[in-house]
């Protein structure tokens, strides 16, 4: 969310994220009200966000498309998962987000037919995925 944070230019919020888990005058405190206050995230339940947790390949993509859609981007690509043989393991709150972020090419499949949705995304991925995703939001 720190990432997105300062995409969209860093902009101050009052109060902070809620979270049980977030404190105050930390780094990332800012970014996290911010993306809470856009719903760009909602935490992961039990009023926690889960700050030193690791984020999923899902995770990564339903927070992207929250924050496409809360910039007004066009989000009508939606790509068809069936070819991935772990399709079926995708997180239903994170479906529509993850056929997105693959039509939109974002997110590739980690071999020929599995797509990993709720494996966690490796630094790499993260940053590529990032990368995609600023080049895509720049032409905009």
């Amino acid at each position: 969310v720190t990432v997105l944070h300062r995409l969209d230019g860093g902009p101050a919020v009052s109060g902070n994220a809620g979270y049980g888990d977030v404190k105050s005058g930390q780094w990332y405190s800012q970014a996290v009200a911010w993306a809470t206050e856009t719903r760009v995230i909602s935490g992961i339940g039990g009023g926690l966000f889960d700050t030193n947790g690791n984020i999923t390949r899902e995770q990564l993509a339903a927070m992207l498309w929250r924050y496409a859609s809360y910039k007004g981007y066009t989000m009508g690509d939606s790509a068809d998962l069936s070819a991935y043989s772990d399709s079926g393991s995708i997180s239903g709150w994170a479906a529509d987000a993850m056929r997105w972020a693959v039509a939109e090419g974002l997110i590739n499949g980690r071999t020929g037919d599995v797509l990993a949705p709720v494996s966690t995304a490796t630094r790499a991925e993260v940053a590529a995925i990032m990368k995609r995703f600023v080049e895509k939001e720049r032409l905009l």
